[in-house]
């Protein structure tokens, strides 16, 4: 195991702030030029389904470009399901596996809240093992549990670049206008911010 895989992937002492990026990534070799919009202080608007399904066939045939997608939190649904949903199917699919570039370090855990992701498709579709394998994650997070469905299921891979988060409006005496609720709401989104991802503008 390369020293990388050795650090990364200490299990009971596994943590974000310790993690090491791989140099060697797909995502570093394909990246764009330029820079991203800085979703701290702009605005940036979703694009189409179509635009976007666009970009993810685009870079099948090796032409990758920035994209801005609309997507939600997993916290509303019951299933066994990857964190981040698109709020539009892109190829049939509708869960992405998205790599945090650096200096990003928050990551989506089933939120009720809705996110603008900005970033590039690399063209392929993996499924959790390659995922964490790949990123020198330990193996076990590929297997059954919490937040994941099939681990053999396979997710477009996305390169997400910078993202914010929306705080859906709760409608008094709903079922969302619950103090608990409310308190883990506010809990995600200092984590969130502290991590890279502020609330959208």
């Amino acid at each position: 195991m390369s020293p990388l895989a050795q650090r990364n992937a200490t299990d009971a002492e596994f943590s974000w702030d310790a993690y090491v990026f791989p140099e060697s990534h797909r995502c570093v070799e394909l990246r764009p030029a330029g820079m991203p919009p800085d979703l701290s202080k702009t605005a940036a608007r979703p694009q189409p389904s179509g635009a976007v399904t666009v970009a993810f066939d685009e870079a099948k045939r090796g032409r990758v470009s920035r994209v801005v997608v609309a997507a939600h939190g997993a916290g509303w649904t019951s299933c066994e399901c990857l964190p981040i949903v698109l709020d539009q199917e892109v190829k049939g699919f509708s869960y992405l596996d998205p790599v945090y570039l650096p200096p990003l370090k928050a990551r989506a855990s089933r939120e009720r809240l809705k996110f603008v992701l900005i970033g590039y498709f690399t063209g392929r579709e993996i499924d959790l093992h390659e995922y964490y394998a790949e990123l020198h994650l330990p193996a076990e997070w590929a297997g059954h549990g919490e937040d994941f469905p099939d681990p053999d299921e396979r997710f477009p891979e996305f390169c997400l670049e910078s993202w914010c988060y929306i705080v859906p409006k709760v409608v008094p005496g709903s079922a969302e206008d619950d103090p608990l609720l409310k308190e883990i709401s506010l809990d995600d989104q200092k984590r969130l911010a502290a991590g890279g991802a502020p609330r959208c503008k």
